[in-house]
């Protein structure tokens, strides 16, 4: 356990606070743990807004708010290792645990001869606001003229500082001759008391006799009532003085973070009862206090001041600033700033800024840029650009661009075209072509090419092509052509047609027709023509057909006649016929009959022999 020293608000304090509105107490901290540092206190901050944030925002027994520079001196965070010094907003502690997330390291370099303590004030919290407050809200540049309030405050010194190396003339004002002397050593041009000044608007003229480009208020001072300037928690500043001007369009900023563009004049100006009660229940920091008039209701201003360079009307419900360029018209509920070139109305939901070129409105959800060419709507989740020529749509899933002519849909996946006669669909695998008479989709390896009447599927291999009569199949090896009739298969040896009733195979040495019936071989040597009952074998030489019971064997010089009874062989000089009992060979001039008789021989010695007997020799 880690015991820890805090200071309390022991009760609410009115005027300069004293000891006794404070109580100093002990608590008991638990032990740091993984990804937690325990840290030490070496500065703490005392700061003005400590005094109405306490009112506001704290209760009696409260530890007080407020920053310190803090030393590291147990971590189990890596990002801060034991020794290191942090900036930390624990308010008026000794000791304090902590995950580390809200620190903000000291730089490790930090010169050994500057103070730590500037960590909380030049460096600090104070020195942002003056840097901040001069380089982003004022703008303020090398010889312009500055004003500053409590100029020797902990953001004054430092805003005068500041405004003196841009090479700037600095006019200070302070309460005390002490931090009248204090502001010369800092080097600011001109300093002046405000509570011993006879007159605070000739202090102010004697200081910059040539206005001042800017101002920059710390505090709300009762002041403020007699220089006829009222500065509201640093987020409104009226400058209504009629002698002492300020420049035309200055600016003025109050504890770094607002600025007035325009000034206003007015020949009087009062504070109505209870305006800094109502601030003080408001979020100062939300700038729809001011759009909604939450203070400004307690702002009379009155009448209307006119200058050489500029006219001021100012009532309680608005406010016009004329000038030879411009005219800004306020109320509270809209702004309209108009120009010979542009108008910008402004409310508290929308802006419209109008030139003769092109208008632009702008919502929180929502931009509207109009031109006579064109209309570009944008919201946090889509734009539309519109011409008269074509629409882009654009979210951040797909575009969508749209003519007269077509329509192109793109997401980071495909891209659809479209026109009044075809559709492309493209993605990175494939793209489809549609129109009203076909569809072509291809991808990387195919092309199907699809009609009403026809279907072609091509790939690096193959091609399909495909009708309603037929189907035509393509390789670099063969075709097939179907119908429902026949099937032709072509190659570059042989041709095959098929129908229902026949087959015919064609090479370049032979032809083959096959029906259920027959088959018919042809070559160009010979024809073998086949069926179930018989075949023919015909060449150039000769013809041979047979059947189940016969071969005829023909050629140009015989023809032999077999069957399983008899051979008869004919040549254009004889014929011989034969069966197994007899031989008949004739020619033109006779005829020998031969006879054999078998039982004989096989009854002598059981033997085979053949035994020719004297033929009958008859001669015709």
């Amino acid at each position: 356990m880690v015991v820890s020293k805090a200071w309390t608000l022991r009760q609410h304090f009115q005027g300069f606070p004293k000891a006794s509105d404070f109580h100093l107490r002990e608590e008991t901290l638990p032990l740091p743990k993984n990804g937690q540092v325990l840290l030490e206190a070496v500065f703490l901050s005392v700061d003005p807004y400590m005094r109405p944030y306490s009112q506001t925002m704290m209760k009696e027994g409260d530890v007080m708010i407020g920053s310190q520079v803090a030393k590291v001196i147990q971590s189990y965070n890596p990002s801060f290792p034991v020794g290191c010094h942090v900036v930390s907003d624990c308010g008026w502690r000794s000791h304090w645990v902590c995950d580390g997330a809200e620190l903000t390291p000291v730089l490790p370099d930090w010169p050994q001869d500057i103070p730590l303590s500037l960590a909380l004030g030049a460096i600090g919290m104070p020195g942002l606001t003056a840097l901040y407050g001069l380089e982003e809200v004022c703008e303020i540049k090398k010889g312009e003229t500055l004003l500053v309030n409590a100029a020797a405050g902990a953001v004054g010194s430092v805003v005068g500082q500041i405004a003196k190396i841009k090479g700037c003339r600095v006019v200070g004002c302070a309460g005390t001759d002490s931090k009248v002397s204090y502001l010369k050593e800092l080097g600011f041009d001109q300093v002046f008391n405000y509570k011993t000044a006879t007159s605070l608007e000739e202090s102010l003229r004697e200081a910059a006799p040539h206005g001042y480009d800017c101002y920059f208020e710390n505090v709300r001072s009762l002041h403020h009532s007699h220089t006829h300037t009222l500065c509201v928690c640093g987020h409104a500043c009226v400058w209504t003085c009629v002698c002492v001007d300020m420049r035309v369009c200055g600016f003025a900023c109050v504890c770094g973070h607002a600025c007035v563009c325009v000034c206003i004049k007015a020949q009087s100006l009062s504070l109505r009862p209870g305006w800094w009660e109502v601030l003080q229940c408001s979020d100062a920091s939300d700038e729809r206090v001011w759009q909604n008039s939450c203070v400004w209701k307690h702002l009379h201003v009155q009448r209307h001041h006119t200058t050489d360079r500029y006219t001021v009307h100012t009532t309680d419900r608005s406010t016009v600033h004329t000038t030879d360029r411009s005219t800004v018209h306020t109320t509270d509920r809209s702004t309209v700033h108009t120009t010979d070139r542009s108008t910008v109305h402004t409310t508290d939901r929308s802006t419209v800024h109008t030139t003769d070129r092109s208008t632009v409105h702008t919502t929180d959800r929502s931009t509207v840029h109009t031109t006579d060419r064109s209309t570009v709507h944008t919201t946090d989740r889509s734009t539309v650009h519109t011409t008269d020529r074509y629409t882009v749509h654009t979210t951040e899933r797909y575009t969508v661009h749209t003519t007269d002519r077509y329509t192109v849909h793109t997401t980071d996946r495909s891209t659809v075209h479209t026109t009044d006669r075809s559709t492309v669909h493209t993605t990175d695998r494939s793209t489809v072509h549609t129109t009203d008479r076909s569809t072509v989709h291809t991808t990387d390896r195919s092309t199907v090419h699809t009609t009403d009447r026809s279907t072609v599927h091509t790939t690096d291999r193959s091609t399909v092509h495909t009708t309603d009569r037929s189907t035509v199949h393509t390789t670099d090896r063969y075709t097939v052509h179907t119908t429902e009739r026949y099937t032709v298969h072509t190659t570059d040896r042989s041709t095959v047609h098929t129908t229902h009733r026949s087959s015919v195979h064609t090479t370049d040495r032979s032809t083959v027709h096959t029906t259920d019936r027959s088959s018919v071989h042809t070559t160009d040597r010979s024809t073998v023509h086949t069926t179930d009952r018989s075949t023919v074998h015909t060449t150039d030489r000769s013809t041979v057909h047979t059947t189940d019971r016969s071969t005829v064997h023909t050629t140009d010089r015989s023809t032999v006649h077999t069957t399983d009874r008899y051979t008869v062989h004919t040549t254009e000089r004889y014929t011989v016929h034969t069966t197994d009992r007899s031989t008949v060979h004739a020619t033109d001039m006779y005829t020998v009959i031969y006879l054999y008789f078998w039982a004989v021989c096989t009854h002598l010695c059981d033997l085979t022999v053949s035994v020719e007997l004297d033929p009958y020799i008859c001669t015709c």
